[in-house]
């Protein structure tokens, strides 16, 4: 349903602003590392679920921003 799509690509968006969060909260290089990796994952997997619902714009300009 729609509104599933639209939770979906959300939870992905919580999930990028945690992951950002982490990424300039530490110096860690491997922990930034998986945080970046995973800050790129997350936006990329809401686009999916925005493309899925049928929603536009499909991207964000700062994916993780609040």
């Amino acid at each position: 349903s729609p509104a599933a799509l639209a939770l979906a690509a959300q939870l992905e968006d919580g999930t990028a602003t945690a992951w950002r969060y982490l990424l300039g909260a530490t110096d860690d290089a491997e922990l930034r590392g998986t945080a970046l990796t995973a800050l790129t994952d997350s936006a990329v997997r809401a686009v999916r679920w925005r493309l899925a619902a049928g929603t536009t714009p499909a991207t964000v300009a700062f994916p993780g921003q609040p």
